[in-house]
């Protein structure tokens, strides 16, 4: 087995490798009519060669003789703090063979290349071999947060891993408008421009004020009740809550 960067032409081998990865994890909690509508969101053609030409978005493949078998999709926040494991899929024929273990590992070499303060992975909690798989790759379980497959209500999990020698700070101080406050680095929205934190007036974020922009430093924000955030200050905006997880 060998690991390589994707071209534009692994769109079709990513459609049927995800589709059969999402059917036997998930093939009694998500309809397939849901599942095969996300493959095909995600891994279109057009959407794949624009994510091949996007420098903040890196695909791996794993081969084994000219045979694809699995994908890690991976990607870098606007500044390069956070790196996101955003998918990782791999053919229910080879589970077990180490196949997800050396893509994972290639995206974290890459990822920390680049020079990211932290990785982040997500995983549905009651996916028990996935929740095994971040662990047992030294990640750290951050907060639960609800999300919607379909018609229906998950609980969804952050892991977050930091570079070899580093200890896990899972909040940090920003300096704001409104004075300090505390971000949660394990409990955010993917932005437009950067993401969203949420925003604590305590240490031990009982007490939660809102959302901060990372992309200018602003906790002027707001949400909908489709779950949709903006900055007031930017314009970053945040898309309703969608199934963003990762798979073996």
């Amino acid at each position: 087995m060998h690991v390589r960067d994707a071209v534009e032409d692994d769109a079709a081998d990513f459609r049927w490798i995800a589709r059969s990865s999402l059917r036997a994890a998930y093939g009694d909690a998500v309809s397939p009519k849901a599942i095969d509508a996300g493959v095909e969101e995600l891994y279109s053609d057009d959407r794949v060669a624009e994510c091949i030409s996007d420098p903040t978005h890196r695909f791996f493949v794993a081969e084994v003789g000219d045979d694809p078998v699995g994908f890690v999709d991976c990607r870098v926040a606007a500044q390069a703090e956070e790196g996101t494991v955003q998918w990782v899929h791999v053919d229910p024929d080879r589970w077990e063979e180490g196949v997800g273990d050396a893509l994972l590992e290639e995206a974290e070499a890459c990822l920390f290349d680049r020079g990211v303060d932290r990785i982040e992975g997500t995983a549905l909690a009651e996916n028990r071999d996935l929740v095994a798989f971040y662990e047992g790759h030294g990640y750290v379980a951050g907060t639960d947060r609800e999300t919607t497959i379909g018609d229906e209500s998950f609980t969804e999990r952050s892991y977050l891993k930091f570079p070899p020698g580093e200890d896990p700070h899972l909040v940090e101080t920003r300096e704001t408008e409104v004075g300090t406050l505390y971000v949660a680095l394990d409990d955010h929205k993917v932005g437009s421009k950067a993401d969203f934190y949420a925003a604590y007036h305590d240490q031990d974020r009982e007490s939660r004020y809102g959302f901060y922009c990372n992309n200018c430093g602003s906790v002027d924000t707001a949400m909908d009740a489709m779950g949709r955030v903006e900055c007031n200050n930017c314009s970053n905006s945040a898309k309703p809550t969608r199934w963003d997880a990762a798979y073996l």
